[in-house]
């Protein structure tokens, strides 16, 4: 059993077991296919994201991965580097699981994430998974809270239509109506508004 940090030279590989990865979890059929953009954009992390992955092997076989994501924030008191990372893709096929390999993997990308000073790192944890995160040390978090960019994408279109109303009643107030009813056409025509 080999367990080691990947390299570009392993992007087949890598690409192999997060695939291979992907379809267990997301309990896909070796008939369904991934999107070119998962595709290409998962070779693009892998090749030039600010990331660490490593690779667990028996002999030339590629069993398991697990990788960390890097990113800086603002600099607090309780993180002053700024540094974070995300715990994330850990895999072990489940004909080699229960054998501390996920354990081996992420000790390795603890120690990466030491040398580079990270002060925090976070992950998103399946039930299943969550029993070793928390031997390991990881505790929940009710600090964080996550917004989708689809949820953005509402937020936003409502901000956008209440700040056109806005504009349309200070029209009206200047006197304005002409272009207070362009405003509220346009609302309607955009927004699929019925009033």
């Amino acid at each position: 059993m080999e367990i080691r940090i990947a390299t570009s030279k392993d992007i087949d590989t890598l690409m192999d077991i997060r695939l291979e990865m992907l379809r267990v979890v997301n309990h896909m059929g070796e008939d369904e296919s991934f999107s070119d953009e998962l595709i290409e954009c998962s070779k693009d992390y892998f090749l030039n994201g600010n990331q660490t992955t490593c690779l667990a092997f028996d002999g030339d076989k590629a069993i398991g991965c697990a990788s960390i994501s890097y990113i800086e924030v603002m600099p607090t008191f309780s993180h002053p580097t700024g540094k974070r990372a995300h715990l994330m893709n850990v895999y072990t096929n489940k004909n080699y699981q229960r054998q501390g390999i996920a354990k081996q993997m992420i000790y390795l990308l603890i120690d990466d994430a030491k040398e580079k000073h990270v002060t925090e790192i976070s992950l998103d944890a399946t039930d299943e998974g969550r029993p070793l995160y928390e031997k390991l040390g990881f505790k929940a978090s009710e600090e964080c809270m996550v917004m989708s960019m689809e949820t953005f994408q509402g937020v936003s279109d409502a901000l956008k239509m209440y700040q056109s109303l806005l504009t349309s009643e200070k029209q009206i107030a200047e006197g304005k109506t002409h272009d207070a009813r362009e405003s509220l056409g346009n609302l309607r025509s955009k927004y699929g508004l019925k009033y």
